[in-house]
C-alpha cells in the first residue's frame, strides 16, 4: 500500500501459521489485532514527520506542528520503553499490555486522524481562493498551512467537549503550532511589519502597489489593496478581530513609510488561548495606539487641516481677490488655443496674483497651472460613463480654448497623498473648472454690459432694450447658480467636514469623510447627472455666444461713435447731432440683424431654462437640495406658469349661434 508520503506504507500483520508454534488463543489474537493499528499509525506519523513536510516552503507553522508531533512520538517511545523494561523484569500478560496501551493508542489515533484531515484536499472554492495548485504527496495544501492549519486545530479543539485527553493534546499542538503565527501577528500589530516569507499569514501584501501611485493614478487603491485579508487563512479565534488587526498594521505601515520605526511601548504578549476576548482586547489596544501614531503624523506633522483649507482657497474659490487678480492678468493669455499658451507665462501670472492677494498661505508654492486636453463637459461625461468616446486626439486638444482647458494643480507628498490623492485632486479640479467656467461667463456678460455703456450719451436707445433684458435674465441665472453652489452646497459641506474631521479617531474615518465631502459636493453641484450637466452646458454656451456677438456689435458701434465728434453741451447743434447719430447707430444695429439674433438667443435660452427647471422639479422629489435652486431660479413661479400654459390644449373654435325660430320658419 502507498503511505501518506507517497512511499510504500509500513503495515504490521499477525501470522497464523508460524512454524512449530502451538495454535494461539483466539481471544489473545483478537487483543493483538486491536493493538496493531497503533503500530501502523505510528509508522505513518513517523514517516510523515521525517518526510517532505520539513521543506521550507511548508512554512513555519507547519514546521512547529511537525516538531510537536515528533515530541508526541518521542513521548510514545518513552512509554513503550518503560513497558518493555517492566516486561523484562516481570513478564506482562497481553491483557495488561493492552490496558497500558490504551492512552497511547488514543493519542496516536487523534494524531493520525488530524494528519489525514491536514493532508486531505480542501474544498475547491477554498483551494481556488488560496491558489498554489495541488500539493505533493505528504505536503499540506497552501490552504492548510499557517492560519489554515490553526483553523483546523481550533475547530478540532472546539469539538472534543469533555474528552480531557484529546483537549490536552490539541492544546499542546495549538500552543506549539501557533507560536510562529503569533510572532508574525505581534510584528504586524506592534511594528507594522508583514513578515510572511512563506505565505501563511492572513495578511497579504502586494508590493507592486506603491504609495507613489496615489500621486499619478486616478484609480490607485493603495489603502485598500496594498494589504488585504486572506479569509481562508484566518483562524477561527481571530476571525472577529481580523479586520481590526489589518487596520492596525496598515496604520503603523503609514508611519513606517514616513521614515520612522514605530515600536509599541506596551506590547502585549499575544499567545493562543481559548478566550477570544483576550486576543480581541490586545488587538483593540494595539489599534488605538497605532491610530494615535498615524493621526499624529498625518494631522499634526503633515498639517492636514491646514492643507485642506489651502486647497479650498484655490479650487473652491474661497479667496475672491486672488481669483480676480489672476483672471485680470491671465485672461488675455487664456483666450488663446492651448497650443499657443505658454504655461511659463501662466505660472508667473499665478505667482504674481498670489503675492498681490491678501492671503497668508504657507502652502501656496504647492499650487501650479495645468492645461487639460478636453473641456469640462467632455471630461465629466466620460467619467460618469455616458459618453464612452476615447480621449480627444492631440490635434483637437491643441485647438481647445485655454479657458476651457485651464485648471489648477496641487502637489502634496506622503502621507498627505492618502487624503489628497490623484482621485481627490481630480474631483477638486472638476469643481474648480465648473466654478471657473461660470465665473468666466459672468465676466463675459459683465464686459458685454460695459461695452453697451458707450451708447449712454445717445440717451434712450430702444434697439438695445431687448438685449439688456436678455442679459439681465442670463445674469440672474448665473448669480443664482453660483450662489447655490458656493453658499448652499460647498460652504455647508465644508463646515460639516471640518467639524467631523476634528473629532475623527482613525485614518479610515478621515479618508471616508473627505471622500464623502467631494462626492456629495459633485452630486449636489449637478456634476454627476448627465441630463443636468448637458442642460447647464447648453445654457452657458448660449450666454457666451450672446456675449461674443454683443461685444462684436458694440465694437463697431464704438468705432462709429468715435468717428463722429459732438459739439460741447452748450452748443445748440448738439441735439441735432445726437438725433442723427442715434439714427445712424440704429441703422448699423439693424444692418447686422442684431434684434433678430437677440430674439433667437432669448427664445433658445428660455427653452433650455424651462427644460432645466422641469428636470429640477422632477429630481427635487428625491434630491432635496435641488429644491433650493429651483426656488431661487423660479422664485415667483413665472416659468412654471409659462410651462402650464404651453401644455394646455388649445380651446376649440366658438360655434356659430343658432338662428331664431321665426327666421327659420320663414
Amino acid at each position: 500500500a502507498v503511505g501518506l508520503t507517497g512511499a510504500p506504507a509500513v503495515r504490521f500483520v499477525l501470522s497464523d501459521d508460524a512454524a512449530g508454534a502451538p495454535p494461539a488463543d483466539p481471544s489473545l489474537l483478537g487483543l493483538a489485532r486491536r493493538m496493531l493499528p497503533a503500530a501502523d499509525q505510528y509508522a505513518d506519523l513517523y514517516a510523515w514527520s521525517h518526510g517532505r513536510c520539513r521543506l521550507l516552503s511548508c512554512g513555519l507553522v507547519v514546521h512547529a506542528f511537525v516538531a510537536a508531533v515528533r515530541e508526541c512520538l518521542t513521548e510514545h517511545l518513552i512509554g513503550m520503553a518503560g513497558l518493555q523494561r517492566e516486561h523484562r523484569a516481570s513478564p506482562l500478560p497481553l491483557q495488561q499490555l493492552f490496558y497500558h496501551m490504551q492512552p497511547a493508542g488514543r493519542t496516536l489515533d487523534q494524531l493520525h486522524a488530524l494528519l489525514l484531515a491536514l493532508l486531505a484536499p480542501p474544498p475547491a472554492a477554498v483551494a481556488a481562493a488560496v491558489g498554489g495548485g495541488p500539493a505533493a504527496a505528504g505536503v499540506p495544501h497552501a490552504a492548510r498551512r499557517g492560519g489554515g492549519l490553526l483553523k483546523l486545530l481550533h475547530e478540532r479543539r472546539s469539538t472534543v467537549g469533555g474528552d480531557t485527553e484529546a483537549a490536552a493534546l490539541l492544546d499542546f499542538l495549538l500552543e506549539r503550532a501557533a507560536a510562529p503565527f503569533f510572532g508574525m501577528l505581534r510584528a504586524w500589530l506592534h511594528r507594522g511589519v508583514c513578515d510572511d516569507p512563506h505565505g501563511e499569514f492572513f495578511v497579504a501584501e502586494d508590493a507592486r502597489i506603491r504609495k507613489e501611485g496615489l500621486l499619478n493614478d486616478f484609480a490607485c487603491a493603495y489603502w485598500e489593496k496594498r494589504f488585504t485579508q486572506r479569509p481562508e487563512l484566518v483562524p477561527a479565534f481571530l476571525a472577529p478581530h481580523a479586520q481590526a488587526a489589518i487596520e492596525c498594521g496598515k496604520l503603523l505601515h503609514v508611519v513606517r513609510e514616513c521614515g520612522r520605526e514605530p515600536v509599541n511601548p506596551k506590547p502585549d504578549r499575544l499567545v493562543y488561548t481559548l478566550d477570544e476576548r483576550a486576543v480581541g482586547a490586545a488587538i483593540s489596544e494595539a489599534k488605538a495606539w497605532a491610530s494615535e501614531q498615524a493621526l499624529g503624523v498625518l494631522v499634526g506633522e503633515a498639517q492636514l487641516m491646514q492643507r485642506l483649507r489651502s486647497v479650498k482657497h484655490y479650487f473652491l474659490l474661497d479667496q475672491g481677490d486672488f481669483f480676480v487678480h489672476f483672471l485680470d492678468s491671465a485672461e488675455e493669455e487664456l483666450v488663446k488655443p492651448v497650443s499657443a499658451i505658454s504655461v511659463g507665462r501662466l505660472s508667473s501670472k499665478l505667482e504674481l496674483s498670489l503675492r498681490q492677494a491678501a492671503l497668508t498661505d504657507p502652502f501656496k508654492s504647492s499650487l501650479s497651472c495645468e492645461l487639460l486636453p478636453c473641456n469640462l463637459t467632455s471630461q465629466l461625461l466620460r467619467i460618469i460613463n455616458t459618453a464612452r468616446a476615447a480621449p480627444p486626439p492631440s490635434a483637437a486638444a491643441d485647438k481647445t480654448p485655454g479657458l476651457d482647458a485651464f485648471t489648477f494643480e496641487y502637489k502634496v507628498s506622503w502621507p498627505l497623498s492618502l487624503i489628497l490623492s490623484r482621485n481627490a485632486i481630480i474631483k477638486y479640479q472638476l469643481l474648480f473648472r465648473h466654478l471657473f467656467h461660470c465665473k468666466h461667463v459672468e465676466r463675459q456678460l459683465s464686459s458685454c454690459w460695459l461695452s453697451q455703456q458707450s451708447v449712454k450719451k445717445l440717451g434712450s436707445f430702444p434697439p438695445l432694450s431687448p438685449s439688456h433684458a436678455l442679459r439681465q435674465r442670463m445674469l440672474h441665472f448665473l448669480h443664482n447658480i453660483e450662489h447655490y453652489m458656493m453658499l448652499e452646497v460647498l460652504e455647508p459641506n465644508w463646515h460639516v467636514l471640518n467639524l467631523k474631521m476634528r473629532v475623527a479617531t482613525s485614518v479610515d474615518e478621515l479618508m471616508r469623510l473627505h471622500a464623502h465631502f467631494l462626492d456629495a459636493s459633485l452630486k449636489e453641484c449637478m456634476l454627476r447627472d448627465a441630463i443636468l450637466l448637458k442642460l447647464l452646458a447648453k445654457l452657458l454656451t448660449i450666454c457666451v455666444i450672446y456675449a461674443d456677438q454683443t461685444r462684436g456689435l458694440m465694437r463697431s458701434v464704438s468705432a462709429h461713435l468715435a468717428a463722429h465728434k459732438l459739439d460741447p453741451p452748450p452748443s445748440p447743434r448738439r441735439l441735432a447731432q445726437l438725433a442723427a447719430l442715434k439714427r445712424q447707430v440704429g441703422e448699423l444695429v439693424a444692418a447686422k440683424k442684431y434684434a433678430a439674433n437677440v430674439d433667437k438667443f432669448g427664445a433658445k435660452f428660455d427653452d433650455e431654462l424651462q427644460a432645466l427647471l422641469a428636470e429640477l422639479r422632477k429630481q427635487a422629489l428625491r434630491e432635496w437640495n435641488l429644491a433650493h435652486l429651483l426656488a431661487r431660479l423660479d422664485f415667483n413661479n413665472f416659468w412654471q406658469l409659462q410651462q402650464c400654459r404651453a401644455d394646455e390644449p388649445p380651446l376649440p373654435p366658438p360655434r356659430a349661434a343658432a338662428a331664431p325660430r321665426a327666421a327659420r320658419d320663414s
